[in-house]
């Protein structure tokens, strides 16, 4: 596939942007909150709001960067049509990029200071406006990928578009809901001189975010790809359309303030988890290996891979456990697992380890690459430390929940794992470092750059 078919290299922005966003508001940040509470560190306000950003990095810079950058790479060539208007891609990144700047540094400043501080007016402007314009960018990445979509063969031709665009385009609608609560819910607390966005926003288009838009996106990538990356046998195509459709009635569901609903809504959720998860064969007895000669490092870098993939429907299958305890277990009398267990097996497990195995399959060879060029060491470093930040960050609090205190750990250990998040993150970056320069390097020799 040539350049013309995919139009731009700024692919290579958004994911170095997306590790960035990772790296300080995302886990350093979530490490610095947790490690706060126990070491006696007054926080004051200052703690809500850079919790809320934490978050924020988490899913519209990490998670958000990271899928544009993909999909705008990828859909051309899944839909056999080059990228609509690849010109405007810059200020996409512009755009959605900058918001998020205005949103960490508007947020994460303004409660230090003292509210008649001179700095304090602007820096609430920025906050209340960094949801509109991140909403501005969402809806011109999703534009130009929507364009894109129309463009090409007819769509009987492509059997592997047609497989995921019902998730691909339930996850572009759930995506442009989240940052339309998040751009109300920034204007509203800007008007009311808040540094937090008020939760009755804020947990909806959380849960939007992680159910309405990175799962449905994840199973689409993962349902073209683990055939090839894991050699799974091929997706059962019903139960993937059926699991997609109770997924999202379960998502409209819990986002109705009705208890009753809430419940239904979880345990539809949850079935849809697990369906999805048997959908893909993830965990099924796998098919042979491809035949024929195969690079050792390659084939190195193929099993290394193996465990954040399966680790991460591991995570979605126990998220959807989770979901349906959640609706089962109130109307027993029993205390139901707590909501930020769910979040974070989605986000620091599936998302995490989806990114992870994913990236170091993908990326090099949308750069001309080969995976042999990759730095194994690091790579497994990632993929160690990426585990260990989703246990340490999940099993606390489930452990709690089940009534075994664990002290002083309990409240250590979440800590911990936002460090080793952030050691995930940098390890990922220097495992794909030598296969993105490769192609480069290869050029320059007078070589063939793939």
């Amino acid at each position: 596939m040539d350049r013309a078919m995919h139009g731009t290299d700024h692919w290579r922005a958004f994911v170095w942007g997306a590790l960035l966003v990772a790296l300080g508001p995302g886990f350093l940040a979530g490490a610095a909150l947790l490690a706060a509470v126990p070491l006696g560190v007054p926080v004051g306000p200052w703690w809500p709001a850079v919790a809320q950003v934490h978050g924020f990095a988490q899913l519209a810079g990490f998670a958000g960067l990271m899928v544009l950058g993909v999909a705008l790479h990828f859909l051309p060539r899944l839909r056999g049509a080059p990228l609509a208007a690849p010109a405007l891609v810059p200020w996409v990144l512009g755009l959605y990029g900058g918001a998020l700047l205005l949103r960490v540094l508007g947020q994460t400043l303004g409660p230090l200071l003292p509210p008649a501080a001179p700095p304090v007016a602007p820096l609430r402007l920025l906050f209340a406006l960094s949801g509109p314009l991140a909403l501005a960018g969402a809806l011109a990445g999703l534009a130009l990928l929507g364009r894109t979509a129309q463009l090409g063969p007819p769509l009987r031709t492509r059997a592997g578009f047609r497989q995921v665009a019902p998730f691909l385009a339930a996850g572009g609608a759930a995506f442009l809901f989240y940052h339309g609560l998040n751009a109300l819910g920034t204007l509203r607390a800007g008007g009311e001189s808040l540094w937090t966005v008020a939760p009755a926003l804020d947990a909806p288009a959380v849960r939007l975010a992680l159910l309405g838009w990175l799962v449905p996106v994840g199973v689409a990538f993962s349902a073209r790809s683990f055939p090839l990356f894991l050699w799974t046998r091929p997706p059962r195509q019903r139960l993937l359309r059926g699991g997609l459709l109770l997924l999202l009635l379960g998502l409209a569901l819990s986002l109705v303030p009705d208890p009753r609903l809430e419940a239904v809504g979880d345990g539809a959720q949850g079935l849809a988890l697990v369906g999805l998860v048997a959908a893909l064969n993830v965990l099924a007895p796998k098919a042979p290996p491809p035949g024929g000669r195969t690079d050792p490092r390659e084939a190195h870098l193929a099993r290394a891979t193996r465990w954040p993939l399966i680790g991460a429907y591991g995570w979605l299958a126990g998220a959807g456990v989770l979901l349906l305890l959640r609706a089962l277990l109130p109307p027993t009398g029993l205390a139901p697992p707590p909501e930020d267990a769910v979040r974070h097996a989605l986000g620091a497990g599936y998302v995490l380890l989806l990114v992870v195995g994913m990236g170091l399959r993908l990326l090099p060879g949308f750069a001309g690459g080969r995976g042999r060029d990759v730095a194994l060491g690091w790579a497994w470093a990632a993929i160690a430390a990426a585990h260990g930040a989703a246990l340490l960050r999940v099993l606390p609090g489930l452990a709690g929940w089940l009534g075994a205190s664990g002290g002083r750990w309990a409240v250590v250990l979440p800590g911990v794992a936002g460090f080793a998040g952030a050691v995930a993150v940098v390890a990922f970056g220097a495992a794909l470092l030598p296969a993105l320069a490769a192609p480069a390097r290869r050029r320059e020799r007078g070589g063939p750059a793939g």
